[in-house]
Parts: structure tokens; sequence; C-alpha cells
């Protein structure tokens, strides 16, 4: 498990600036993560530890040394085991979080899967197939971001240097991790990576970003089935509605014209009188039909039928 504050703070916020618009599960880690932080007097100091000593450009290292020490003392009351304790408590909170999570869409996934096997509709069994491969990628992400935080490294990062200056009590290694961070804070940063980290880049193109991102893994969804999996992920009720809506009144509209199409071409031929009503008792399911709060298989069965209808 981490204990490295900088490591963990990263890991959570890059997972979150790369969800933005499309995974509110990711952006609620991050909330509880901030939450966490908070309400704690030893992860607030780390924070602003972490943020002072990444992001500051000073031109005079007599400076930089001096700023790194006062810093420092910001967490001199607490010892290394209190820090370590209460960092390894973060992480392991929001592992636990990611585990529900997990758990939740692997359920999804579980049920969509023995569900397809005893699919009769076509389209229903593609939808099911399709939903399930999403699920699981949403599984895949979780896991590996669960990983990140589950796994030490020995890397040899900004963030190793200050979370030694932190907690190391060996002089030698103090001295090379301070000689460093004087070092990173009189060289001039990048600009864009500086504005990122500082929450002042547009959030316009985070945005943008992150929905070509999830656009671009999902590929193989087409927009109204990316539409569907980013409402569920949003955990959006007004999203999901406005959804199931749209594909009852296309089924409807479907079930109409074939209905005028079939009938046209009947005149008293009765091969045609099966469809017209199975046509008839779809079009009769379909108005007793009503959104609430329905789960993912409801919409697939939907798009199911919808699909099968404009065959």
């Amino acid at each position: 498990m981490k204990t490295n504050f900088g490591e963990i703070k990263n890991i959570i916020t890059e997972a979150f600036i790369k969800s933005i618009n499309s995974r509110n599960d990711i952006k609620k880690i991050f909330e509880s993560f901030l939450k966490q932080v908070k309400s704690s007097d030893i992860l607030k100091k780390e924070y602003i530890i972490f943020n002072n000593l990444s992001n500051k450009f000073i031109e005079n290292k007599d400076s930089a040394y001096r700023y790194i020490n006062e810093n420092i003392l910001l967490l001199s009351k607490y010892t290394n085991k209190q820090i370590i304790k209460e960092n390894e408590m973060l992480v392991s909170n929001i592992i636990s979080e990611l585990d529900r999570l997990i758990n939740y869409y692997e359920r999804i996934s579980k049920i969509n899967s023995e569900k397809k096997q005893f699919a009769d509709d076509k389209g229903e069994k593609l939808a099911l197939t399709t939903f399930t491969n999403a699920m699981d990628m949403v599984v895949y992400d979780l896991k590996e971001l669960k990983s990140k935080l589950d796994i030490n490294t020995l890397e040899e990062s900004i963030d190793s240097k200050i979370f030694n200056l932190i907690i190391e009590n060996n002089v030698d290694d103090l001295h090379k991790s301070k000689e460093s961070l004087i070092e990173h804070l009189t060289t001039k940063k990048d600009i864009i990576k500086e504005s990122i980290v500082k929450s002042d880049y547009p959030i316009e193109k985070l945005i943008e970003s992150a929905t070509e991102k999830f656009n671009e893994k999902y590929s193989f969804l087409n927009e109204e089935e990316q539409s569907i999996l980013k409402a569920f992920l949003n955990e959006s009720d007004e999203e999901k509605k406005e959804i199931y809506s749209k594909l009852i009144k296309e089924s409807k509209k479907t079930i109409k014209r074939r209905l005028m199409e079939n009938k046209e071409l009947w005149e008293g031929d009765n091969s045609n009188i099966e469809l017209i009503n199975k046509l008839e008792l779809t079009e009769l399911k379909l108005k007793t039909l009503k959104y609430n709060n329905s789960s993912i298989n409801e919409f697939i069965k939907l798009i199911g039928l919808r699909n099968e209808l404009l065959k």
C-alpha cells in the first residue's frame, strides 16, 4: 500500500482529470479524497507541503533552502508513525470505495452475461454483449487505479524526495533529498504542466480531452450506447429518463410505420397476420412502460427491441 502522500494525490488527481464529464464514479473517489484531506490536520499540511515544493519557483538557492525548512516545520509536531498511519488510512478508505464499485460493476457484467445465454432476440443479445464488454472495461480501469494505490514504488521522483524530507531520519539521505529539491525549486517549471496542477487550466479543455478519451476507449459502442453508459456511470437520473423516453418513442414510431406497410400488403394474405399481431402486442406493451430508475438491462431490452423493429 502506498504511504507517500504526494504519489497518492497525483494518482487520484490524474484519474479525475482523465474522467471529467464521463465518469462520475471517479469523481466520487476524488471528492472522497478531498473530504478526508480536509478532515485531517496531517493530510491537510501534507497537501500544502507537496503543492508548495512541487510547483514553486525560487530564483535564489538560499531562499529555496529556507523555504524547504519552513514547509517541513508544518509537520514537526507529528511523529513519522502518525504521518504514515494517516496516509495508510487515506489509501485504505479509497481502496474500500474502489472495491465497492468493482463489485457493483462486476455484478452487472455477470447478470448481463447470464441473460445473454438465454436471450432469444438477436438485438437484445447483441446489446447485452456490447454492454458486458463495456462494463468489463470499466472494471479494468478501476482495478488499475486500485493497483496503483496498492503498490509501493521505488521511483526516484520529486514526490519521493519531499516525502523523504518529511519522514527521513538519516542525515545523509536528508541532505541528498534537500539538495535535489533546491535544484527543483530553482528551475523554471513547464507553464502548461504548472497550470494543470494549480487547477486553473481551462476546464473546457479538460472536459474536451476527457470526452475524446472516453469516446475513443468505448469506440465499439455507437453514440447512443455511449450516452447510456455515460448516464449510468454518472448516475444521472435525468439523462437516463431522457434516453429511455427516446427509445420508447422511436420504437413506437417504427411499429406504426411497419404496421401501415404490412396492413397495406396484407389484403387477405394471411402470411402477414402473425407479424401484424406481434407488432400490435409490442405496441400495447410499450404503452405500459414507464421510467422508474430503470436498470441498464431495461435499456438493453429496449435497444434490442428497437434494433429488431428496424430490420
